[in-house]
């Protein structure tokens, strides 16, 4: 029987094996920069696509109305059939990253890319509630995947190539290496050694220049008007901890039972699973357009434009809503961003009503949205 061998037995045994991990991270950095890039700007060009769809279908009879929803159904059939043909394409693809780290899993990198890629532009171009990010990660992954066993690296090696494919999707997807870092260390291993943070930085950073070069040096979210709470702020700050905590567990909880009780139901053919979903987007596209996508508008919205309590809620119930029906449905897409976006709906109640009181100025409102944000997530 072949003995596994340790890290310092394969990579500690020559400084040159170390050099040649690291620029080989950067190799996969390149790549991985490049596909979640592509996705990016297929996504956003998705996006408007979609809105001039809406606009047209605002003015056309019932016929063009109905051809709509008949091209979400087929779009939603389209759907479950590539989940059907790579299962492990589903859903965020963080969990899979990690079984195939744990070698729990054995991923074929290059279906899952593809089905990863596609799956995910069909999805979020049809404006279901799901984040780039889970596939962006998923994807860097796979990308590292096929560069190791392109080199036929030793599976030591591969877990780290992967690994820093992993940081460097999330990395291009937001714009932010350290949060690429950051991922690798504590979601996808949860322990730290040099070598691992060494690859997964030089594969961020590498992916974020490539994201850069492309998107610029603005980031993700702008928040202009931010500035530090004056110290007897501090207890509404405490307060908004307790609400978010509160609406956080009825996240987790409705995302539970949505999966229970529609994704895990066995009564529902899997091909037809991801229907309902495109159907309810078509919907939401009519009546709330705001909700469709990942909801990285509405952010931004948020952050100029006042907006009566009641609105607020209405769109945090209908976000919710949105995202546990559309993660359940198994379609590729991540929760992050859809999580961002109810933590800023939160703080943007919250704030309103204490700026509404007389108890701050209204540009602290934006602090308590990106206080909400990061609270929620």
């Amino acid at each position: 029987m072949e003995r596994a061998c340790s890290t310092q037995e394969v990579l500690g045994t020559s400084m040159a094996r170390r050099l040649r991990l690291i620029v080989e991270s950067v190799g996969v950095g390149l790549l991985a920069g490049l596909v979640v890039v592509a996705y990016r700007v297929l996504l956003e060009d998705a996006a408007g696509l979609r809105t001039r769809a809406y606009l047209f279908l605002e003015s056309a009879g019932a016929a063009a109305v109905t051809g709509w929803f008949g091209l979400l159904v087929l779009a939603g059939l389209l759907s479950g059939w590539m989940i059907l043909l790579a299962p492990l394409a589903s859903g965020s693809g963080i969990p899979q990253v990690k079984g195939f780290l744990l070698r729990q899993v054995n991923l074929r990198w290059f279906r899952e890319l593809l089905v990863k890629f596609a799956g995910g532009l069909l999805a979020l171009g049809f404006g279901l509630s799901l984040g780039r990010e889970g596939p962006s990660v998923q994807m860097g992954a796979s990308t590292g995947l096929g560069f190791s066993r392109g080199l036929r690296r030793t599976s030591l090696e591969e877990k780290y190539l992967v690994t820093a494919g992993a940081s460097a999707g999330l990395a291009a997807a937001f714009n932010s290496p350290l949060a690429g870092v950051v991922f690798a260390l504590e979601e996808l291993h949860r322990h730290f050694s040099p070598i691992l943070l060494v690859s997964a930085m030089t594969a961020s950073v590498t992916a974020d220049l490539v994201s850069r070069s492309f998107f610029g040096l603005e980031p993700v979210f702008r928040f202009e008007n931010l500035s530090p709470l004056p110290l007897s702020r501090y207890p509404f700050v405490l307060l908004l901890g307790v609400l978010v905590a509160v609406l956080g567990k009825l996240f987790n909880g409705s995302l539970l039972w949505m999966q229970t009780h529609y994704g895990e139901n066995r009564k529902i053919p899997p091909l037809v699973r991801p229907v309902p979903v495109f159907v309810l987007a078509g919907i939401f596209g009519f009546l709330t357009p705001q909700l469709l996508g990942g909801g990285h508008h509405l952010i931004e919205e948020l952050t100029h434009t006042r907006m009566v309590l009641g609105i607020i809620i209405l769109l945090f119930l209908g976000k919710l809503l949105f995202t546990t029906f559309a993660y359940s449905s198994s379609v590729p897409g991540g929760i992050f961003l859809p999580i961002l976006v109810l933590g800023a709906l939160v703080g943007k109640g919250f704030g309103g009503v204490l700026f509404q009181e007389g108890l701050i100025a209204e540009p602290m409102v934006i602090n308590f949205m990106a206080l909400a944000m990061a609270a929620y997530f």
